[in-house]
């Protein structure tokens, strides 16, 4: 098996589902997630890089860090062209950009996220430097970015209690399932601004089990929202309204 680690754009196309659609019609942030999660590992399973393997090595990779802006929402049951790249290595994160476009190749979102490789026996975060099958970068820098989040106030909302179907196969809430724990937690109001920009930071793992305060802080152009377990912080979220 011929392992691929050229610098490199991966592309695909992607259909969303009637399910992957709110009561307006606009995708779901949890879709959205997911979809610029999953294309990052198809990016690896094109090179040769899949879970069993990396896992088969000791690696896992999770995202650590989300930026979406969000041109136009993209629809259900139409099919678009999402495309990623590695850009750079910063710290402990693989620095990710994607875009997707429609069938005119209009841009409807763009991303950049930090991934981090984490080692499955230590449990233990690893320099890129220490994964072996390190790729070359493209210089092609995003035009959105990760960034820190400063909640000020924190006002509580609710309780999530994480479902068997929110747990992945490496045993945590999957990432995408944030986007829905997010929404969830706006008013009717809020919810239907829709976003323009969002970003979110996954600060420490939710597992079966856990009782999770969400705690948020609006303003007039925007919401931060807030997870927290009884011993420190598992994300937070901020988004600016359409």
């Amino acid at each position: 098996m011929e392992i691929n680690l050229s610098a490199n754009i991966f592309e695909k196309d992607i259909t969303f589902l009637f399910p992957d659609a709110d009561y307006m019609g606009r995708i779901k942030l949890s879709a959205l997630f997911r979809a610029f999660a999953d294309i990052a590992g198809d990016h690896y399973i094109a090179r040769n890089l899949d879970y069993d393997f990396l896992r088969g090595n000791d690696y896992v990779f999770l995202m650590s860090r989300l930026a979406l802006k969000i041109h136009k929402y993209p629809e259900s049951k139409k099919t678009y062209k999402i495309s990623t790249w590695e850009y750079a290595h910063k710290g402990a994160m693989f620095m990710r950009a994607s875009e997707m476009r429609d069938e005119s190749g209009n841009l409807l979102c763009e991303s950049d996220a930090g991934w981090v490789c984490m080692s499955v026996s230590e449990h233990k975060i690893l320099r890129p430097k220490d994964f072996k099958f390190l790729c070359e970068t493209t210089d092609k820098s995003p035009s959105v970015s990760i960034g820190r989040i400063n909640m000020k106030e924190e006002n509580f909302c609710r309780e999530y209690l994480p479902r068997m179907t929110d747990i992945d196969m490496n045993g945590h809430v999957y990432n995408g399932v944030y986007g829905d724990i997010v929404q969830n937690s706006l008013s009717k109001e809020d919810f239907e601004k829709g976003f323009s920009e969002v970003k979110i930071n996954y600060m420490n793992e939710i597992t079966l089990g856990e009782n999770v305060k969400v705690f948020t802080e609006s303003s007039d152009n925007g919401i931060i929202v807030r997870g927290r377990n009884e011993n420190t912080v598992c994300f937070e979220f901020e988004g600016m309204y359409r």
